[in-house]
């Protein structure tokens, strides 16, 4: 984390927030703290869309994944989870911006355990359904990762372990790393 700080005038130092980078096929679980900026500012390589984030980060997304971001219906204190895939077609490379919310079930009773579910948002080009446990998942891979890692959750309920959503999100990388082959 960046601890250097920048003085606001008054002389009173405000820390910089931790610049979010992603790192090819490896989801993240970012907190909105505002709605998606509606303008695009210059950035050092074209327009880029400037997010503050939850926990003291800032994210730089390029329009392509801002598109995405808009697409899901995302809004102030929203989770999602991006994750930056690298396609092949012909021999090139390129981009392909996974994003959906994360958001806590709907009401369930007390003796239940709340727990994370993400939604995606309907896509023009969706890859085809994947299998996650028993059922059928119309969405990515982080979804599914995601779902795997509550059902493991939901199975170790009365083990005496008690979870949280970083274990979760670790269980739910875990399983997605393991699903795309690991390091190639």
């Amino acid at each position: 984390m960046n601890t250097h700080s920048n003085t606001n005038g008054g002389g009173a130092a405000a820390p910089q927030r931790e610049k979010v980078t992603f790192a090819t096929n490896v989801p993240q679980i970012l907190t909105l703290e505002f709605n998606p900026p509606t303008e695009a500012r210059d950035g050092r390589f074209g327009d880029q869309y400037m997010y503050f984030l939850g926990d003291g980060k800032i994210m730089w997304a390029d329009p392509p994944l801002h598109e995405e971001i808009v697409r899901s219906g995302a809004k102030a204190g929203s989770e999602i989870g991006i994750c930056k895939r690298e396609l092949r077609n012909a021999g090139r490379r390129h981009i392909q911006w996974e994003v959906g919310l994360v958001e806590e079930e709907p009401a369930q009773p007390p003796a239940a355990i709340a727990r994370p579910a993400i939604v995606s948002a309907p896509r023009a080009t969706a890859p085809p359904p994947i299998r996650a446990g028993s059922e059928r998942i119309a969405g990515n891979l982080m979804a599914a990762a995601l779902k795997e890692a509550i059902e493991a959750v939901d199975a170790m309920e009365g083990s005496g372990f008690n979870f949280d959503t970083s274990d979760v999100r670790a269980l739910a990388i875990t399983i997605y790393i393991n699903a795309t082959g690991g390091k190639k």
